[in-house]
């Protein structure tokens, strides 16, 4: 009877240790589901904001590459908020291109991306006050017997008065085909001409030496800045040896300023 009932209390035991055993079973199976579900959940969400913030960069970069694509000759300060704007750009792809971004990068990441679209409508802003301004320029005052050329390599809208004509030539280098140019005026009966250019302009004028004058004006000012807009600019080295030669033939004062015409020797 003893062994018997040892027997059954054995049985027992081992019973209760199975269930034991199961029942740690299922709970250690169900915690280790839900660690794997709250990852999985962690994971989800960091990429869901991810992906929510690609979206609004790829928003905000397309707006800033339309202003890098139709305003390829910004200088001064347009020019440094514009490569600004490129450079917070990169910042924030690099962050963006990292599989396993933190939070803290993303939250980083879409503070830039509002930074990155305040520059972009501020830049914005800036151009159409600068293209206003332009029109506002006493060269546009209205003509009779002259006309004004504006030569670009930009196919833009002529929204100008009647007297101001845009000229579309090809850039190479981003240099002006000065052949191109010249043939268009000359199929015009335009045999003489008064630019007013950039620095690239007029080096690619003097370097095809079809500049007969020049008229220099200076004033008691200096810019000490690397950005500020050069009179002549070329990619090419130049020596002493090789330099232009200008023969003084007049000068005038105006005010305070200096107007110097001087004869090109070739």
């Amino acid at each position: 009877m003893s062994n018997e009932t040892s027997g059954n209390g054995g049985k027992i035991i081992i019973g209760l240790l199975a269930i034991a055993l199961i029942g740690s079973w299922i709970y250690f199976s169900s915690s280790k589901t839900e660690i794997i579900t709250n990852y999985t959940t962690q994971v989800n969400n960091l990429d869901s904001a991810k992906n929510a913030i690609q979206a609004d960069f790829i928003a905000v970069s397309a707006k800033a590459d339309s202003l890098t694509q139709q305003n390829t000759q910004l200088q001064g300060d347009l020019l440094s908020k514009s490569n600004d704007i490129q450079q917070l750009k990169s910042n924030i792809s690099n962050i963006l291109r990292k599989k396993e971004a933190t939070d803290k990068e993303l939250a980083e990441a879409k503070s830039m991306i509002a930074e990155l679209n305040g520059k972009v409508a501020g830049l914005f802003t800036d151009l159409a006050k600068a293209q206003e301004e332009n029109k506002a320029l006493n060269i546009f005052y209205k003509r009779e017997k002259t006309k004004i050329y504006l030569v670009t390599n930009k196919k833009i809208e002529n929204t100008l008065p009647k007297h101001v004509e845009i000229i579309n030539v090809n850039m190479h280098e981003e240099e002006c085909d000065l052949n191109e140019l010249s043939t268009f005026l000359l199929n015009k009966n335009i045999c003489e001409v008064l630019v007013e250019a950039g620095g690239k302009l007029n080096a690619s004028l003097l370097k095809a030496k079809i500049v007969d004058e020049l008229n220099i004006f200076m004033a008691p000012s200096l810019l000490i800045d690397n950005s500020s807009i050069n009179l002549f600019n070329s990619n090419e080295l130049q020596s002493i040896e090789n330099s232009i030669q200008l023969s003084l033939q007049e000068t005038q004062n105006f005010d305070s300023d200096i107007m110097m015409k001087y004869k090109v020797l070739y």
